[in-house]
């Protein structure tokens, strides 16, 4: 028998309260992270330890509705790094918590994502290499203990052996914890520490997934075992993947030490589980910690990563920390605080080329490292095979029209790809949608032979390898276009493949890679993010038992190395840098190996060209690379070094306008700023300047100066000139030119002095040259192609001003290069509307799935219709004209999120590229009447006729019926209802803002009087009436067939219900943008509400609630003369409701 339906039955006013009620729900218990200032404990207390009990017992006595059970609600006590403690509190205690003596702040617990050999020898770091000198004077790291925040780790892999290592240093205090399948004797002389962490995680969660999470330090992952043996990895002879890559595979500082914190589980990596691995692995005594973790940039006072660095930082921890996947989307970096080391990704030598052969002969080079084992999918032996593209593919394609392609079977969605048009093909799918490994096991469910992976904007020409499950490579931008204009231009395309082994010496290497995050900080341009770069791309390293490369259920290959991509691996190429600098300077500070690092990197490849940009391959900058490319031999002996003391930092931080108590929650010192005015953000001590002039017309030249102040580092006296080359309408001087140095750990300071007149402004691509007598040789760094709008510093303004410009340079002086940029604004508010963004983009992370939902939705809000209308087009003419589809349409009028069911891919390793805002639904015919033409699509005149009738309100065209009945019969002719359209036109924001297309280049054909529904509503000949009651009635069944559609989108396996995370993610799609986060995470919350798991809303409840939408107004405005101060108790919300249902 069917197991029975789970369904809410809801009336009217519990829909009316639903939502609400479920977002107080969700602030009944969740966990938050609490600061507090140890030296305001009470004498009564013996310990800190009993105080925050005490505080936490008399907060659970407050409230006599949550459990006793006090360790149940304690989760972490933090001592070193970050005072405080980790509890599960409801919102109002929260609150309250946050007035209590003593308690700095109180931030909620959020979960992040991961940021997801040849490497060392192309550094130059290989015995068998001449430069070897920071091996030697380091012993490979061998006296220095790499703490790796990540997933855990095997400790059987031969890449973590302790075979000739000498004794376990000293400093030491760690522990190897015991847990599942994991013992005291799986840590050795390499492995020396291994802690998990799991309270956030439970608190958040409810359970783990034993079949999926282990609790021990052991890695059911697979990338903490990658990271920690590319940072320390020992030597492993004939290592490779699947015969690719194959060599000796080891780690940047083979004899450093590593300790393993295991933060982060199947789902994710809590806030408060890596505050706890940062306490602990500061106190076990690591002098490096390696965090391959990221989320969305927040203040400094307000990111537990940010926060934990600090206090790491000034115990003399080097913290390394990957940049982010989210490039090459400007402002995109994370982990920017700048105490800590961020890295971007770059390319090797090396690459693993695929061809696909067209029937026309066309060789297209691709990459791919799938390995041909089953003779049923062995492409090799196949002749040319049928090719289709993914978007003509489509199970809703009508008529089998090619123009009619959807997101979901270009992209090669779940059960988007008919069948009987795909099998024995091979297919084109568009990047995005499901992660790309994913996408050939759905050709395969769906009878396919191969699979061709093309990338879509942005990410442009850069590629990375994939272990397909058939036949399979991915290829660049540029190529996806010939190969899909080849098969919309041939009756019957052909294609095959040709597989070739690994590639070495490739030019140019290295580039950036088109993922790694790019700069500026959204924090602070007055930092230079990313600071450095380091290989990223294809990197091999050990990998886990019982662990798919690909992580698909469905892929059965086990092997002990892997080939991953992703910041998360360049990262820990800078660990074990950093690892090795360490060894060599032992009483260097984290700031100055980081100086090292910075000042020596080069920004030339190996052919003595610019760094390029593997997105577009045009010359990289600043923003895209920081410093440039890390480059050890060089880091070992930089001649100078910048220092930065933690009360340098609190200087910043005061010049950056924190607050009191913002400092001392980042700090856990006092907050007060002796001297503000004194400190500029850009004279802090960085190896990159990087100042911001706000000008309004610059009738005078702008000036700024910044010192800096340099220690000497070399054995033997030096002297250092710089040389300048100025830019037209820019002077930059330093004084002195030349600075002697006799000693080693002499200091002296400089200052520069930028001066930027009127016309310096104009140019956007200025570039500064410095060439000094001292190494290393003189370089150029290239100025940003294009402007980049920073809406967070265009703050500034002149009263006489409406339209600031902001101006900004950055220079990086003992790195031997200056590089000059502008930020220019002619908008208060910017909006990625205006940044010439293209429609179709990648998602990886929950955050990123929200940047483009408010992206979208300030679109619908913001912007002029036709670019509303070409974003959601899908289909352009070869004569350059733009149509949306049914689809295309409903996008463009209904936000919503990917249902709750299919967003569960889980980012890191650019594995996890989600769904985006996509319809999960098939709209009806309803809306083909808006095509007059009946030629399956909707043009920019029809798309104005159908947005004019759905944002004008029902009494409006009431009263406009009775301006144009003159004869007072109740309806209109046609004539006089283009005039009653035309004035609803003029009354609406997107009609009185039409241009006929002409802004954005649209080829509009048509006018908009003649478009919409004319013939429906006054028949062929034109010469019928439209009664008032008729219109009505179709307006009324237009907005009930989308709220039809929208329920269809959430319930896309047809159920006939949908969940409550489903009904709510519905809801926070209609709230106002500056809300959506907070909105959001508490929807994530509900995974713990067992209450609501089985709760099912029903189409008739859904409807009850749209008709409820046009209560909400009323609602809101009851609600707020109920709440007190922000709060609402269960009955205040009920008297609320009733006031309006």
């Amino acid at each position: 028998m069917a197991p029975p339906s789970h369904t809410l039955q809801l009336p009217l006013f519990l829909t009316c309260c639903f939502f609400l009620t479920l977002t107080l729900t969700l602030g009944e218990k969740q966990s938050y992270i609490i600061r507090v200032q140890n030296d305001l404990k009470p004498s009564v207390f013996s310990d800190v330890e009993h105080w925050y009990s005490s505080t936490l017992s008399s907060l659970i006595r407050y409230n006599p509705l949550k459990s006793t059970d006090q360790d149940e609600e304690f989760l972490h006590v933090y001592k070193t790094v970050f005072h405080g403690f980790s509890a599960k509190l409801t919102a109002q205690e929260a609150q309250q918590l946050a007035t209590f003596d003593g308690v700095l702040s109180v931030l909620p617990d959020r979960l992040r994502q991961l940021h997801t050999t040849r490497s060392p020898h192309f550094m130059g770091l290989d015995s068998a290499s001449t430069m070897s000198n920071l091996v030697t004077e380091s012993d490979s790291g061998s006296n220095v203990v790499i703490g790796v925040l990540d997933t855990g780790i095997w400790p059987e892999r031969p890449s973590f052996h302790d075979q000739g290592m000498g004794p376990i240093p000293s400093f030491w205090k760690g522990e190897c914890t015991v847990g599942e399948n994991f013992t005291k004797a799986n840590c050795n002389k390499k492995i020396i520490g291994a802690r998990y962490f799991t309270s956030g995680y439970l608190a958040k969660m409810g359970s783990m997934n034993s079949s999926t999470d282990i609790k021990s330090a052991r890695d059911t992952e697979g990338h903490g075992t990658h990271t920690a043996s590319t940072a320390a990895g020992r030597a492993v002879g004939d290592a490779s993947f699947l015969g690719f890559a194959k060599g000796v595979a080891v780690g940047i500082a083979p004899k450093a030490r590593i300790a393993a914190y295991k933060v982060c589980w199947k789902r994710g990596c809590m806030d408060s589980d890596i505050l706890a691995g940062f306490d602990k692995a500061v106190e076990d005594g690591v002098n490096i910690i390696s965090i391959s973790i990221g989320g969305s940039a927040v203040p400094y006072n307000l990111d537990p990563i940010a926060i934990g660095s600090f206090g790491a930082m000034e115990k003399g921890v080097f913290i390394s920390a990957s940049a982010g996947n989210e490039g090459p989307r400007s402002m995109s970096v994370t982990n920017v605080a700048p105490w800590i080391t961020t890295v971007g990704a770059s390319t090797i030598d090396r690459k693993f080329p695929a061809d696909l052969v067209l029937g026309n002969g066309k060789r297209i080079t691709g990459s791919s490292i799938y390995r041909g084992d089953d003779p049923l999918h062995d492409i090799n032996n196949f002749q040319h095979l049928p090719l289709i593209y993914g978007g003509n593919a489509s199970v809703g394609l009508r008529n089998g029209a090619r123009h009619s392609s959807s997101f979901s079977s270009a992209t090669c969605m779940p059960d988007s790809l008919d069948k009987e048009r795909v099998r024995g093909k091979i297919v084109v799918c568009d990047r995005g949608g499901t992660p790309r490994v994913s996408k050939g096991e759905i050709v395969k469910d769906a009878g396919g032979v191969g699979v061709v992976v093309a990338n879509i904007f942005p990410m442009g020409e850069g590629l990375v390898a994939d272990a397909h499950l058939i036949p399979g490579l991915g290829v660049t931008e540029s190529a996806g276009n010939l190969i899909r204009d080849y098969i919309n231009s041939n009756a019957n395309p052909t294609a095959t493949m040709t597989f070739s082994e690994t590639q070495v010496g490739v030019k140019p290497a290295p580039v950036v890679a088109s993922f790694s995050s790019r700069g500026p900080s959204a924090e602070s341009i007055f930092v230079l993010k990313p600071d450095v770069i380091a290989p990223g791309v294809n990197i091999l390293a050990a990998w886990p038992d019982g662990v798919a490369p690909t992580e698909l259920s469905s892929d059965q290959r086990r092997t002990q190395f892997n080939i991953a991509s992703g910041t998360s691996m360049s990262c820990p190429h800078v660990s074990g840098l950093a690892a090795l600098l360490k060894g060599a300077h032992p009483y260097w500070s984290p700031a100055m190996i980081r100086s090292a690092l910075m000042t020596t990197a080069y920004t030339q490849d190996q052919q003595g060209n610019p760094l390029l940009d593997e997105t577009s391959y045009n010359i990289s900058t600043t923003m895209d690379m920081g410093a440039g490319h890390v480059d050890p031999e060089k880091a070992v002996d930089p001649g100078l070094v910048y220092d930065i003391t933690a009360d340098d930092y609190l200087n910043f931080l005061c010049a950056s306008n924190y607050s009191g108590r913002d400092i001392k929650q980042i700090t856990k010192r006092s907050g007060k700023c002796r001297g503000k005015h004194d400190h500029k953000p850009w004279n802090l001590n960085y190896p990159a300047i990087s100042v911001a002039i706000y000008t309004t017309q610059l009738q005078e030249p702008a000036i700024v100066q910044v010192t800096r102040t340099v220690t000497h580092v070399g054995e033997t006296p030096s002297t250092y000139t710089v040389s300048v080359t100025n830019p037209k309408g820019v002077n930059v001087t330093v004084t002195p030119s030349s600075m002697n140095f006799r000693e080693k750990g002499e200091k002296q300071s400089y200052v520069v002095r930028i001066k930027a007149e009127k016309k310096a402004v104009t140019s956007l691509n200025s570039v500064i040259e410095v060439g000094k007598t001292f190494k290393p040789a003189i370089r150029v760094l290239a100025a940003p192609q294009n402007p980049l709008f920073l809406r967070s510093i265009c703050t500034k303004s002149n009263a006489s001003n409406e339209n600031p410009t902001l101006f900004g340079s950055g220079l990086i002086i003992a790195a031997s290069t200056i590089a000059l940029y502008y930020i220019s604004s002619s908008s208060h508010h910017i909006s990625y509307a205006d940044s010439g963004q293209e429609s179709t983009f990648l998602f990886g992370d929950s955050y990123r799935k929200k940047v483009f939902f408010k992206y979208e939705k300030r679109l619908r809000l913001q912007s002029p219709p036709e670019k509303v209308f070409e974003y959601f087009a899908s289909y352009r003419t070869p004569g350059g004209e733009v149509y949306m589809t049914p689809g295309d349409l409903m996008r463009a009028i209904v936000p919503v999120f990917p249902p709750s069911q299919t967003t569960g891919i889980r980012g890191g390793n650019l594995k996890g590229e989600s769904a985006s805002t996509e319809l999960h639904c098939a709209p009806s015919q309803f809306f083909m009447l808006f095509d007059t033409d009946n030629d399956g699509l909707i043009s920019f005149p029809e798309y104005i006729f159908f947005v004019t009738l759905l944002s004008i309100p029902e009494p409006s065209f009431s009263q406009a019926f009775q301006m144009f009945d003159i004869d007072n019969d109740g309806g209109v002719d046609k004539e006089e209802f283009k005039r009653m359209m035309e004035l609803m036109r003029t009354a609406n924001r997107q009609g009185a803002r039409h241009r006929n297309g002409m802004r954005f280049g649209l080829k509009v054909t048509g006018s908009v009087d003649e478009g919409g529904l004319l013939e429906y509503f006054f028949g062929k000949d034109g010469k019928g009436r439209l009664e008032q009651e008729k219109f009505v009635q179709f307006l009324r069944d237009l907005h009930n067939e989308i709220s039809r559609l929208e329920f269809a989108h959430y319930d896309y396996k047809s159920q006939g219900s949908i969940s409550a995370k489903d009904f709510a993610l519905s809801m926070v799609a209609s709230a106002d943008i500056s809300h959506i986060d907070k909105f959001l995470d508490r929807v994530e919350d509900l995974d713990d509400e067992k209450q609501l798991r089985d709760v099912r809303i029903t189409f008739k409840e859904f409807m009850n609630l749209a008709e409820l939408r046009k209560e909400l107004p009323s609602f809101s405005q009851s609600i707020l003369s109920y709440a007190k101060n922000g709060l609402l108790s269960k009955q205040e919300l009920k008297r609320a409701a009733n006031q309006v249902c």
